[in-house]
């Protein structure tokens, strides 16, 4: 079964205003987005790590930042470039995908095939340790799965850019 991965604002207490993504789904829009702009796609991930976890991939002093420490690395300043890209080049792109592809399976050939050229790609594509447990055959690279999710990201960053408020973001 995939992971979840869980995005929050700071003190949420509303739970329909959190979103709990599936792990393999994040790991594929991203790396689907990185094919778009290899740049926001390292964004992308950087988005999705708690400062906790930014700081062990890059080896930076921990700080008073613990694997207990859910705040996210990125914050309110870079929200705006990441809705732009979202709305300008990642929704487009998957609107003209055939809607009956899967990702997955259809373009990468299967999910350890996937999971090879994951891992072949940039360095950063691996801080989020996908495996083949975190992908769902006719789901993960689903494109209207990959458009909902990417809609529900965006709802989310415009939220926190919209309150001015930190996020905090773990996996289970």
């Amino acid at each position: 079964m995939s992971r979840r991965i869980y995005f929050e604002l700071t003190g949420e207490t509303d739970w329909t205003k959190k979103i709990n993504p599936d792990f393999g789904s994040i790991a594929a829009l991203i790396f689907y987005a990185n094919t778009l702009n290899i740049s926001m796609g390292e964004k992308m991930i950087y988005a999705c790590l708690s400062e906790a976890s930014y700081r062990y991939e890059k080896d930076i002093p921990q700080g008073s930042y613990t694997s207990d420490n859910y705040s996210a690395h990125y914050g309110v300043n870079e929200m705006q470039e990441l809705i732009s890209f979202i709305n300008n080049q990642l929704i487009p792109s998957l609107q003209n995908e055939s809607q009956n592809k899967d990702m997955i399976y259809d373009v990468y050939g299967g999910k350890f095939s996937f999971i090879d050229s994951y891992y072949n790609g940039p360095e950063y594509l691996g801080y989020l340790g996908i495996n083949e447990d975190d992908i769902v055959e006719g789901y993960t690279g689903y494109i209207p799965n990959m458009l909902q999710k990417v809609l529900e990201l965006r709802d989310f960053y415009q939220r926190v850019k919209d309150l001015n408020q930190p996020y905090e973001i773990y996996v289970e």
